[in-house]
């Protein structure tokens, strides 16, 4: 069974991971007990284009009894930008850290904070190779 937790700060120390979760528990894992560590990219899920989608539908509908024919004109040209611009550059990012025993452990990730998560995620790799190397 694979279960979740959300996390806030993460802590590199000399030989361990020190975890600040949500409910201001803090958890320690030693590296040789990490599986892998990634950033996802969630984009924005069907329901959400599609809700988009029905509420520009219906801004158009109301807008055609109360709008001057040439307005109405450029109206789906405006809606088809728009719609395009939410649906493509809709991004959120997600830290995954995986443990060996099937636990994930997930942060959101800020877009301005990228590169010093990528930074952190980088140097737990190194650990998880090392504590690979040494077990061999």
């Amino acid at each position: 069974m694979k279960s979740t937790n959300q996390f806030e700060e993460i802590t590199l120390e000399k030989e361990k991971l020190v975890i600040r979760c949500k409910t201001n528990e803090i958890k320690e894992y030693k590296y040789c007990d990490l599986e892998n560590i990634f950033i996802k990219v969630n984009k924005a899920s069907i329901s959400h284009e599609l809700g988009a989608i029905a509420l520009l539908l219906l801004i158009v509908r109301l807008s055609l009894n109360n709008l001057p024919h040439d307005l109405v004109l450029l109206l789906p040209l405006i809606i088809i930008i728009t719609l395009f611009i939410r649906v493509d550059l809709y991004k959120s990012y997600e830290m995954n850290i995986q443990l060996k025993n099937g636990r994930f452990l997930k942060k959101q990730v800020k877009l301005d904070l990228m590169q010093e998560d990528i930074a952190t995620i980088n140097n737990i790799k190194q650990e998880i190779f090392d504590c690979k190397i040494k077990s061999c």
